[in-house]
């Protein structure tokens, strides 16, 4: 097998590179920790919300304009249609 100077070049580019992604991948799971995750306000749910077991109600996003909040997981915005929400299940 004959030396090859390229396939060298080629494979510490490769582990320099994959570096790089490594560092990158770190910097963004620390920024995803330090978003601002607020707990659930008990005393804000909405009307039709109240004393449900699938109510979530934490805020996701980094900056006001993005931030939004997680009403459940079968109605993200909240029940808006009326005040009887079909899914409604009294807290355990």
């Amino acid at each position: 097998m004959a030396y090859n100077p390229f396939s060298q070049a080629n494979q510490r580019l490769f582990v320099k590179m994959h570096h790089r992604w490594r560092k990158q991948q770190r910097r963004e799971q620390i920024l995803r920790s330090q978003v601002g995750f607020l707990p659930p306000d008990p005393s804000d749910p909405p009307l039709p919300c109240r004393g449900c077991q699938h109510y979530h109600g934490v805020a996701y996003g980094s900056t006001p304009v993005t931030r939004s909040r997680l009403i459940c997981a079968i109605h993200p915005r909240g029940w808006e249609a009326s005040l009887v929400c079909p899914d409604w299940q009294a807290d355990s």
